[in-house]
């Protein structure tokens, strides 16, 4: 899809009307289309700017944008803040993320 336009649309979204799908349609889009550094900053962003927490989407996502985009640090800091807990979910981490790690290795 054409990521500027959808920009321009998440842009348009009130602030406080965002939600974590909203984020994560963004964060997915950059990493689908090999813009994996864009999907990260989005993710970053979310993080600093809002109270949202990430959930298993949004973490798979930046995972999927790491590993597309060769970025296997940035990706193995991801996962192992998602194992240390983002907001103590247990069930944030599930076996698609695993994959992807090994994916990434």
């Amino acid at each position: 899809g054409n990521m500027e336009d959808s920009l321009l649309a998440f842009n348009k979204i009130q602030e406080q009307e965002r939600n974590i799908v909203s984020w994560n349609s963004m964060v997915w889009g950059y990493a689908h289309n090999g813009r994996g550094e864009e999907a990260i900053a989005m993710f970053e962003k979310m993080i600093q700017e809002t109270n949202l927490k990430p959930n298993s989407v949004t973490l798979l996502g930046v995972l999927f944008a790491c590993n597309h985009a060769g970025l296997i640090r940035e990706g193995y800091l991801y996962f192992n803040k998602a194992v240390n807990g983002y907001d103590d979910d247990p069930n944030l981490l599930q076996p698609e993320h695993y994959a992807c790690m090994v994916d990434m290795l």
